[in-house]
């Protein structure tokens, strides 16, 4: 073999906040009023971006996103620019786990992680795996041969995907609660092209 192309792959980006999360943003985020979800708990509050003492993390998330969208998408902020629609807290306690999911009515999709074990670790499904008719049990598992890949992650941390990707996290191994802010993303500004007859302008 001469080569392998990797045509179409899947970008998961990765941004450090680069500082500890101050008392009044902990404050902010993790006084929550939780209501269940499949396997572990969900804020009520849907917008919590919108909270006070969280200006600094909702700056930071602007600027992710943007880098995000210009280096995928070749956005320009000028002409197309994401911008954040929903946002809510996640509450993972020991033994607990998120059910795979994707995020429809979004664009690109992110966690911020608050606070975590160190096994912690968020999962990714191959998109088209669940109706994929083969099966192979290949003696060493690549980026070619996989359905799912774990990655670690660590309080600080902000991953950006794709929204239609599925997404889980396994059960928890970890004494600790593991909180972290989810959020979904839209587009503003102009896409497609007119000639194309795809031209949408998006206010």
């Amino acid at each position: 073999m001469n080569d392998i192309y990797n045509l179409f792959p899947e970008p998961i980006a990765s941004y450090t906040l680069g500082r500890e999360f101050t008392n009044s943003e902990k404050t902010a985020l993790l006084n929550q009023d939780w209501r269940p979800s499949e396997g572990n708990q969900t804020s009520k509050n849907t917008f919590v971006l919108r909270k006070k003492n969280l200006e600094n993390i909702r700056e930071f998330i602007r600027l992710s996103i943007s880098d995000f969208g210009r280096t995928v998408y070749d956005f320009s902020d000028e002409k197309t620019k994401l911008y954040i629609t929903q946002s809510w807290m996640n509450r993972t306690m020991p033994e607990e786990f998120h059910h795979s999911h994707k995020h429809p009515n979004s664009i690109v999709s992110g966690t911020l992680y608050i606070e975590t074990n160190d096994s912690d670790v968020i999962q990714f499904k191959k998109p088209g795996s669940d109706t994929s008719p083969w099966l192979f049990a290949p003696k060493q598992w690549n980026t070619w041969n996989c359905e799912t890949w774990a990655l670690p992650i660590v309080s600080g941390q902000l991953l950006l995907w794709r929204s239609y990707l599925p997404h889980s996290v396994p059960r928890t191994k970890g004494p600790n609660a593991r909180y972290s802010l989810s959020f979904n993303t839209f587009v503003r500004g102009d896409i497609g092209e007119e000639h194309d007859m795809t031209a949408i302008s998006l206010k």
